[in-house]
């Protein structure tokens, strides 16, 4: 038991308590010392000496007259720690990606590591922005990327991709299509080949990417030599088997182009290892239908050639009749303009979708002596078959842009009514036929 004498603490606090939560000790303030003198009264070098006392005894002095037991100015030093980091454990903390935990985390501690990371960004020499992954998952490392890249942060998603594992194809396929859609095809294929480099397998989804990513892009200039190239490597890699989603990716690029020279060089390629479906076909047709008009007349016989090819697989079960195709391949007579050839493809409509022929070959102007062997291998080219395809307004669409070239007004009018009366389909008059001459 210590007693101190202050006469202003006296009459502020009386006789008022303190607990020592340590030693379990109450110190009183008693009106005199033990030297039975004020503190005040004494000099100063007997001041110093008396402070001194004191804190060899736990005790310390402060100018504001306030007396701490050392154990409290422990517990104050360690709540600073606990709440305020310096600067080298939040450097550690960036370079290891280890966490503390929950009870030492507060608002005090996020404000602080938000100015230490503020001066790390102003220094290039020390700048760390991502923490390295403990991880052995492909698609969680592919996950962090794809989150990366919704926040438009490529950097960050190119680190983890490159600091992850070597099979982390996923992660390089979402970078590509982050290329592809900013229109970036050069960094797109940077990427592929960076892939390539560090050992990570493109799988059958990646080519499918280019594929389509180059189809998206179609207006950048040579193209076209960019999916042959892809297409090469696809078919000289072996950990990959070409599959028709590839052949009609490419094909997609040679229509979005368009260009029937790359189409053709497509085919010529996969011939032995891909059997075409009712989708390359249709695509086919329809690069056809956007080439030119110069070159169109021409393109109508490889349209035929291309329909007697779709006519023998239906027969042999291997694919079946879409409106698609149908479609695809009227676009490309009637936009060769010559009257056989929108004979002919009335003569299909009328095989495929179950209509009428209103309009007879007599009546077809400007008939040449090449009819009677077109009518001959038209025999081959019609489907033959009970299973008929619904006709709509595309399909009307295209008649009526066949009557208005061959000049068979009462022929459209038929085609009107029967479209409205038998198939329910009201077709709105865009077209001004005019009477034969």
């Amino acid at each position: 038991m210590y007693k101190y004498f202050r006469s202003d603490l006296f009459i502020r606090f009386g006789l008022r308590a303190i607990y020592k939560p340590s030693c379990s000790k109450i110190f009183k303030f008693a009106s005199t010392s033990s030297t039975g003198k004020s503190l005040e009264s004494l000099t100063s070098r007997q001041q110093e000496r008396k402070v001194r006392e004191q804190r060899r005894k736990g005790l310390s002095w402060d100018i504001s007259d306030k007396y701490y037991d050392k154990e409290f100015q422990n517990r104050k030093k360690l709540q600073e720690r606990k709440t305020t980091r310096t600067s080298s454990k939040f450097q550690n903390t960036l370079k290891t990606g280890k966490r503390y935990g929950k009870k030492h985390q507060s608002t005090e501690r996020i404000g602080t590591e938000d100015k230490l990371s503020a001066r790390y960004k102003e220094n290039s020499n020390e700048k760390i922005k991502y923490r390295r992954l403990k991880t052995d998952d492909a698609f969680k490392i592919a996950e962090i990327v794809q989150t990366n890249l919704s926040r438009d942060d490529e950097e960050g998603a190119l680190f983890y991709a490159t600091k992850g594992l070597k099979n982390s194809t996923v992660a390089w396929n979402y970078l590509m299509i982050y290329k592809f859609e900013k229109g970036s095809v050069s960094g797109a294929l940077k990427y592929f080949s960076e892939m390539r480099r560090r050992g990570s397998v493109p799988n059958s989804h990646t080519y499918t990417v280019i594929f389509n990513g180059l189809a998206q892009n179609s207006s950048i200039e040579s193209i076209s030599q960019k999916c042959l190239n892809l297409l090469q490597i696809l078919l000289e890699q072996n950990a990959v088997k070409p599959t028709v989603l590839h052949l009609n990716s490419a094909l997609k690029v040679c229509s979005n182009i368009p260009s029937v020279s790359t189409m053709y060089e497509v085919i010529y390629a996969v011939e032995e290892k891909i059997k075409i479906d009712e989708i390359s076909y249709c695509t086919m047709l329809t690069t056809l239908s956007r080439s030119s008009e110069k070159e169109s007349e021409d393109y109508a016989q490889d349209a035929m050639t291309i329909w007697a090819d779709i006519i023998s697989r239906i027969a042999a079960k291997e694919i079946r009749m879409t409106e698609r195709i149908a479609l695809a391949f009227g676009r490309v007579m009637v936009k060769s303009k010559e009257p056989t050839n929108i004979y002919i493809l009335l003569r299909i409509f009328s095989d495929v979708y179950g209509l009428p022929m209103f309009c007879l070959r007599e009546d077809i102007p400007g008939r040449s002596d090449t009819t009677s062997a077109r009518d001959e291998m038209l025999s081959n080219h019609l489907l033959r078959s009970d299973k008929k395809l619904k006709a709509s307004e595309r399909e009307m669409s295209l008649i009526a842009q066949a009557c208005e070239l061959l000049r068979q007004k009462e022929a459209y009018y038929d085609y009107v009514d029967h479209f409205r009366d038998k198939l329910h389909v009201e077709w709105k008059e865009k077209y001004k036929v005019r009477n034969k001459e």
